[in-house]
């Protein structure tokens, strides 16, 4: 009975827990009278991104490289980031270069200007998937944001994936929404730094330890064999001295060759290593 009593005082107590204070629906969201809720063709999408008092694509290219018969292809902006490293691309430098099982967190060249009536879908293009690129972002952009859009980008393939400044690399199709009256848009998020930037890959943190104990591996075996082969060295300098000439010459033949190869072994782990 005391058991079923403390388990009821928990329930209530995670239930006191959870804030139930019901939103007001003040964001009233009409239509115009030529507009039905839908996903937006070429033509809504270039003529809400050009209009002046909207601009809901900015800059936006009238281009058959971004613009798509219901969709838009954003680019590659100039802030993006990969673990702890900041990189600011350029026309000097416009490669970003995503190593495998990377995360990179990269920003649209576009800002986007949403109507309280129109959602934005976003995702990866289909050619990066391709390379091996994985969506970890939020799939929708609600009404009236304002700004530059970031996401984590991870290269799950073990090449690396190399995007360009100032090109597509996501797609994204607009959504005009039914009237009505909606909670209100608070945007708290306008700028990369007030993201979570720290963001590491696990595999590739894991592939780092492999690479470090097989390095570790590789010095000690040719650590090994540089012992070895001052040894056999040493061994056939004393043996020499008691042999006959032929004989001697081949115990210093043996060592010299085997201190060489274990030389060689050292300078390509070294390499390995780099």
């Amino acid at each position: 009975m005391n058991e079923s009593n403390e388990a009821k005082k928990e329930e209530e107590e995670d239930e006191e827990k959870v804030d139930i204070t019901p939103v007001e629906l003040t964001q009233e969201v009409k239509l115009g009278r030529k507009e039905k809720p839908g996903v937006l063709v070429s033509s809504e999408i270039a003529r809400l991104a050009e209009d002046p008092a909207i601009k809901m694509i900015d800059p936006f290219y009238r281009d058959k490289k971004r613009l798509k018969p219901a969709a838009y292809q954003l680019s590659l902006g100039k802030h993006c980031r990969i673990g702890k490293k900041t990189k600011l691309l350029s026309a000097k430098d416009p490669y970003l270069q995503i190593k495998p099982y990377q995360v990179a967190i990269v920003e649209t060249l576009e800002e986007l200007n949403l109507p309280n009536n129109i959602i934005g879908r976003w995702n990866v293009s289909i050619s990066g998937v391709y390379k091996g690129l994985l969506w970890v972002g939020g799939p929708q952009v609600d009404p009236c944001f304002r700004g530059h859009l970031y996401c984590p980008l991870y290269n799950l393939s073990t090449s690396p994936v190399t995007l360009v400044y100032k090109e597509p690399f996501a797609t994204m199709d607009f959504v005009r929404t039914t009237p009505g009256f909606s909670v209100p848009f608070n945007q708290t998020r306008r700028k990369m730094s007030d993201y979570v930037t720290m963001l590491e890959s696990a595999p590739e943190d894991t592939l780092k330890q492999v690479k470090q104990v097989r390095r570790r591996v590789q010095v000690f075996e040719t650590t090994m064999l540089t012992t070895i082969g001052i040894i056999i060295a040493a061994l056939a300098i004393v043996t020499g001295s008691s042999l006959q000439p032929s004989f001697a010459t081949l115990w210093v033949a043996i060592g010299a060759v085997a201190t060489f190869v274990s030389g060689v072994l050292v300078g390509l782990a070294a390499r390995r290593g780099d």
